[in-house]
């Protein structure tokens, strides 16, 4: 099991995820999510952003264990330490409108 995360990490989702989800009580578009809640983008490639959008028009990627596919937003804030992994990983590819 991952150390959870700094203090600071999670005061930066909280706010973002806040946000959005004022947004989308605005703007009834589609449903926010936060970690833990697996993305799965192919058999060997499931990740778990800290925050993640999935629009009304696109729910059917959506099962009651996980996302099956990428969401339409995704965020994943970075701890200072995990600037060494190679930035190739740090985000995967969404359809159409990724932020």
């Amino acid at each position: 099991m991952s150390p959870s995360p700094f203090r600071k990490h999670q005061s930066i989702s909280r706010e973002i995820e806040f946000r959005l989800c004022q947004w989308v009580e605005t703007h009834p578009l589609g449903e926010v999510y936060d970690a833990p809640f697996d993305v799965v983008l192919s058999q060997y490639d499931i990740v778990q952003p800290d925050i993640l959008y999935i629009s009304y028009e696109r729910k059917s990627i959506l099962i009651e264990a996980n996302v099956q596919g990428a969401p339409d937003l995704v965020r994943d804030i970075q701890e200072r330490a995990s600037f060494r992994i190679p930035p190739s990983t740090w985000f995967f590819s969404c359809p159409g409108r990724c932020l």
